[in-house]
């Protein structure tokens, strides 16, 4: 057999975050409000590959970045962080959001740039070099071939979800039932499956998935799999500062312990620990993410078959 370069390669489109943290509230149509914090640092896609590299996974990122300043950011980003740039495309402007972030809250202001590619040429290249495959959902939708070429390789795919009230579970039951794992938070489930609690929505997606977690911010996570089901706190965090990257980086978490082979309850608590940590600094990865930060956490995390 012959080896995997990658652990995992994790693939989107991403943005360059422009972060105004630390506001009493949004502004109002014609007011201006102050920051605590300003921050300009990679956001979107570039977080949970970032993520895992730092928790010490092989890792490379399948995007594309503008040859502009904002996509310095994020390549530099990248390599401080460790993740390979083997297929990073360049050209055309960065996509960039700008953030207006309170304590509870966030708004955006995005600008759409360049598109990844992917044609069969470049995913057999990606996916003869990896063990696992990463994306948001929608993307597994767009590149179609992607997908039903993973069995071909060898490789395991998982999904995350965004927020898009116009996708329907129907859409989705092919890729999910080809994921080892998908995961999205409690507003994206229960948009996804017209469920009034959580806990149905996770019944409802362990038909069309093996392994379903959502996430319920500071009521932790809920996960199945195999017919068994689990619950999991959040971390005891002094104080909540920024929730901007709290998600991908949970994401991170799940997938470093799920690629070592950990037990559910092990990936439950680290996941539940790399998404706690986020959100007790400005913006999604700095230098403050660290494997033994989040193994600190993990200490304060209690996880429970439900």
């Amino acid at each position: 057999m012959v080896e995997k370069k990658y652990d995992i390669i994790c693939f989107s489109n991403c943005c360059c975050d422009i972060i105004f943290a630390g506001l009493d509230q949004l502004p109002l149509s014609g007011e201006e409000e102050y920051c605590e914090t300003f921050e300009v640092t990679s956001g979107g896609g570039a977080n949970t590959p970032m993520g895992l590299a730092r928790l010490g996974a092989k890792t490379a990122f399948l995007s594309a970045l503008g040859n502009d300043v904002f996509g310095r950011v994020i390549s530099d980003n990248l390599t401080a962080y460790g993740v390979s740039k083997e297929f990073l495309q360049t050209g055309g402007s960065t996509w960039v959001s700008a953030v207006l972030s309170t304590k509870e809250d966030r708004a955006f202001a995005s600008y759409a740039g360049v598109d990844l590619q992917i044609d069969k040429t470049l995913a057999k290249k990606v996916l003869q070099s990896t063990k696992h495959l990463h994306c948001n959902v929608q993307y597994a939708i767009k590149y179609k071939d992607l997908v039903p070429m993973c069995t071909e390789y060898g490789v395991e795919p998982s999904f995350a979800t965004a927020y898009d009230p116009a996708l329907k579970l129907g859409d989705l039951e092919f890729l999910l039932s080809q994921a080892t794992l998908f995961t999205l938070n409690n507003d994206e489930a229960l948009a996804l499956t017209g469920a009034a609690t959580n806990e149905d929505a996770l019944r409802i997606l362990s038909g069309c998935c093996g392994y379903v977690v959502i996430t319920m911010g500071e009521h932790g996570c809920i996960a199945t799999k195999d017919g068994k089901s689990w619950h999991a706190t959040a971390a005891a965090i002094p104080v909540k500062t920024d929730s901007t990257g709290a998600g991908d980086l949970f994401t991170a978490g799940l997938l470093y312990e799920y690629l070592k082979g950990s037990s559910v309850e092990e990936q439950m608590k680290t996941a539940s620990a790399s998404g706690s940590l986020a959100v007790t600094y400005h913006g999604g990865m700095t230098q403050a993410y660290t494997q033994e930060a989040v193994y600190e956490l993990r200490k304060t995390i209690e996880v429970k078959r439900t």
